[in-house]
């Protein structure tokens, strides 16, 4: 993970204990250190257009008692 606007986010999944392979190449929009990350697999790395885009995320963070 390449954690910055435009900075590229790539995972790899795994069913039933097999093999590992692609599951998402995305592109960070937003990275509000401690506060938020927002990225979409509608672009990748670089801001370069994807062939299937899905989703966009929006992870927000917040104080908690028992932790983030």
């Amino acid at each position: 993970m390449d954690i910055r606007p435009g900075g590229a986010f790539e995972t790899q999944m795994s069913e039933n204990g097999g093999e590992f392979g692609p599951h998402l190449s995305a592109c960070f929009l937003a990275a509000d250190d401690q506060e938020r990350i927002v990225f979409t697999n509608a672009l990748t790395g670089g801001w370069r257009p994807a062939e299937q885009p899905f989703m966009t995320a929006i992870i927000t963070f917040k104080d908690h008692p028992q932790g983030t």
